[in-house]
């Protein structure tokens, strides 16, 4: 009998087939009939697993009918006869359903107006929908589990705007629906011990009853308003978004949990993972962040019923010459023992632009090999894998080149499999879901920090990992040899207690360097001061509360002239204001010590008033922390194993860096290359992407 799970191999999590480790490497497709050509060819590749979408549909009268799932499964193993398959089972109800229970929907609101908009999804707290829902996933795996126990190997269950478990993906605010507002009371009762003078005191009124408790429907800053929230004023619109999160990350778990007890009662054993901890968004779109649902992560991480977590990639400058990152933060993942799922759903050069391609289509085959090549290789950089998503069936990966590109990523995993699989990062960039309800649903401190700051993040020249504020203890606690040099706080405004003694202990230590961006622990549950954050860092700051400058700092540390930051108004602005500290960049106006330095007595110190750091600043501190960068030219190079992998950002001949005496051979057709070299000179075009198998030479 067919048993899949995931357990640690090598350094890192990974998916056993049968007791044996498996790459994991998967092919996503959302209409079986018309994927003849990809299967047949993935199979000739030794790509087995595919993952398909399944929508579980109750009928009217009640009963669930699978045989459209049993004739997509044959027709997959027409073309491919060694297939295991993975449903990603769509949990929203049919028309006929919502007809039936409009009340059991989300309500939506516009951010400008206020007014009602029918998100026409059902709410995430919808008992009744949990209720028959279940029922029928139920019913799903137990027919999976009769007719395909061979074949179907894990389970996807799917919810939300995109199955992504997201409230939506569009400029609105949710949910304002009466499951959500019954659910948002219970959870106020349970955080507030059923004590409503308490509640009242900390929402600053009285209010009358936990029943007439109303979630906030202002949730956007004021023209020329600050960049943040402040626990002595908005602490219903702080309660409000972390209920909101908990409330998605609770629908994704409630369903998950029915999947893993129906397989053990059947004593079964197999992978379930979902669509979640989404963290990193592109510029201006704060929706996108705000709305989501997707920062109570660790709740998924927690839990016994999770296997895997899944993200599609950054999606700013995902074209030749631009970056692959997580959008989730995959190393807390791997470091909590579940796998990392990529979706790589790159727009191939045979996307069409009715396709849904907008910016982000490739133009030709051979930049999309080189995407699919960065992308793949920061896979398993981040110690996960992937699938390759043909998003609409619509034939993205119809070509012959492109699935023999696939077939020679599964080599190159495979052989990573076999190696040391632990982080090669020496960074570590701090993201904290604690903070994520204390920023404003629109404000320019945020694009700084997410949409402008990751992408010169993956341009720093080396390999870096993004690990959740909450994990700081698991991950530092005993690991003062660790790899981590330089440990940034990119979005961290609200540390909680526990997390600030975390750091002093385990991370401010053992000689690293610790980067403070912005008001990193500015804020506590006494409100917003520079002490606060300047009790964190070390370095004496001041603070404008009611500020109306922008944030750009100026600095020469690469020995040229650099400004970096937000131009907009940002408030609370922060400053220097410590004689003790080495002052390496001014805020342009007003002119106050904006990027300052300070040695510890084990560690160093260094706080920027501004997020949105160049790529050339971030190397000049990541080389003064000891940091081994392999380029320094603006390109993305990620590691995994052996593979060494350089994505480039310009033409010309670069400097590569080994760090010691290395043997190099091209990973692809293993010619040698180097050998006992400690620094190489490669010459590429922008958007090329290189890949070398590096070992330490025997000397």
């Amino acid at each position: 009998m067919l048993t899949t799970e995931v357990r640690d191999h090598n350094g890192a999590p990974a998916l056993f087939l049968n007791g044996r480790p498996h790459n994991g490497l998967m092919f996503y497709h959302s209409d079986a009939a018309s994927a003849a050509f990809e299967l047949e060819k993935l199979a000739a590749s030794g790509i087995d697993l595919v993952t398909f979408y399944y929508s579980v549909g109750l009928s009217e009268d009640g009963s669930s009918d699978f045989s459209a799932m049993d004739e997509a499964i044959r027709a997959l193993r027409a073309h491919h006869p060694r297939v295991m398959l993975m449903p990603r089972i769509n949990l929203e109800p049919p028309s006929w359903w919502k007809v039936r229970h409009p009340s059991e929907l989300m309500v939506s609101l516009d951010p400008v107006t206020r007014a009602a908009k029918p998100a026409g999804m059902v709410s995430f707290a919808s008992k009744l929908w949990r209720e028959e829902y279940g029922k029928a996933l139920e019913a799903f795996v137990r027919h999976c589990e009769q007719e395909w126990p061979d074949i179907v190997f894990a389970y996807h269950p799917a919810g939300g705007a995109a199955c992504e478990w997201s409230y939506s993906w569009d400029h609105v605010l949710s949910d304002y629906s009466v499951p959500q507002k019954q659910a948002y009371r219970a959870w106020l009762r349970a955080r507030y011990g059923g004590d409503i003078d308490r509640l009242a005191k900390s929402w600053g009124d009285q209010v009358a009853a936990f029943d007439l408790a109303e979630p906030p429907t202002d949730r956007l800053r004021v023209p020329m308003g600050p960049a943040v929230l402040d626990p002595r004023k908005d602490r219903p619109i702080i309660d409000y978004l972390t209920f909101h999160s908990e409330m998605a990350a609770e629908a994704a778990l409630y369903f998950c949990h029915i999947i893993k007890t129906t397989l053990a009662q059947l004593g079964r054993r197999k992978m379930c993972g979902v669509f979640y901890g989404y963290h990193v968004w592109n510029a201006c779109r704060p929706g996108w962040f705000h709305n989501s649902g997707h920062h109570a992560l660790e709740k998924l991480l927690s839990s016994s019923d999770v296997d895997f977590i899944s993200s599609p990639y950054f999606y700013p400058e995902r074209h030749p010459g631009g970056i692959y990152a997580s959008q989730a933060p995959a190393a807390s993942i791997r470091y909590n023992g579940k796998l990392f799922y990529s979706e790589e759903d790159t727009r191939t050069f045979l996307c069409r632009p009715a396709d849904g391609a907008w910016s982000t289509k490739v133009d030709d085959r051979e930049g999309t090999i080189a995407v699919m090549r960065r992308n793949f290789t920061g896979a398993l950089s981040d110690g996960g894998t992937q699938w390759y998503m043909d998003m609409l069936g619509l034939g993205w990966f119809r070509d012959d080149e492109l699935i023999a590109e696939m077939g020679r990523q599964r080599q190159q995993a495979d052989r990573c499999l076999s190696e040391d699989r632990h982080t090669a990062a020496q960074v570590a960039v701090i993201v904290s879901n604690q903070s994520a309800p204390y920023f404003f649903y629109d404000n320019g401190v945020f694009d700084s920090m997410h949409g402008r700051q990751i992408p010169e993040l993956a341009r720093l020249g080396a390999p870096w990992d993004m690990i959740l504020a909450s994990d700081i203890e698991r991950v530092f606690a005993g690991r003062q040899e660790a790899p981590y040099r330089l440990v940034i706080f990119l979005d961290t405004l609200y540390l909680t207690p526990s997390q600030r003694q975390l750091i002093a202990r385990h991370v401010a230590r053992g000689g690293r360097t610790l980067l403070w961006m912005y008001g990193a622990g500015m804020i506590t549950e006494q409100g917003i001061s520079a002490e606060a954050a300047s009790e964190l860092a070390g370095i004496r700051l001041a603070i404008d509360l009611k500020s109306n400058d922008d944030a750009r700092v100026e600095t020469f540390i690469t020995g040229q002239r650099i400004t970096y930051g937000e131009d907009s108004v940002v408030s609370p602005l922060l400053w220097g204001q410590d004689a003790d500290a080495q002052t390496l960049g001014w805020l342009l106006f007003p002119r106050r010590p904006g990027l300052l330095a300070k040695d510890m007595a084990s560690w160093r110190s260094i706080w920027s008033a501004a997020a949105g750091m160049s790529a050339s600043v971030l190397r000049a501190l990541a080389l003064r922390a000891g940091v081994h960068l392999y380029s320094q030219a603006d390109d993305q190079v990620l590691r995994a194993g052996s593979l060494l992998t350089l994505h480039s950002t310009l033409d010309g001949p670069r400097k590569v860096y080994l760090g010691g005496p290395h043997d190099v051979h091209d990973a692809l057709t293993g010619q040698p290359l180097a050998q006992g070299a400690k620094e190489m000179i490669v010459d590429l075009r922008r958007g090329q992407t290189a890949m070398w198998r590096i070992s330490p030479a025997k000397l």
